[in-house]
């Protein structure tokens, strides 16, 4: 029961931290993190990206990744700050890039893009 349990929380639901991007006032963080595994065999990725500042999450946005199986690495992820968010540039081999706009006051937003790895 306990190794079949820690199979499942390992596969679906453990955290992996991939990459952490530090506005350039240091108040914000903002973290790129891989949920799981990919799914088997050539699945998406589960992943997020999560907002924080000083006195904690701002916001927590879900997503998955189409990378044939892979894990998520920090080459994916191009970040942009801005004055009142922080943009995310998602891309990978299989889909166009997605754009995540995480706002400092708890809205999010996001956008399918018409590039490839930024092309």
């Amino acid at each position: 029961m306990i190794l079949a349990g820690s199979f499942i929380y390992t596969t679906k639901y453990k955290i992996h931290d991939v990459a952490s991007y530090t506005s350039p006032d240091g108040k914000y963080e903002l973290l790129f993190q891989q949920v799981g595994d990919p799914d088997w065999p050539f699945g998406h990725t589960h992943a997020r990206l999560v907002l924080q500042d000083e006195k904690g999450t701002i916001v927590k946005y879900s997503f998955d990744i189409a990378a044939d199986g892979a894990n998520a690495s920090p080459d994916l992820c191009q970040v942009t700050w801005k004055a009142t968010q922080v943009e995310a540039v998602i891309s990978d081999e299989e889909q166009n890039d997605n754009q995540y706009i995480l706002y400092f006051n708890g809205k999010t937003e996001s956008n399918q893009l018409d590039t490839r790895f930024g092309i």
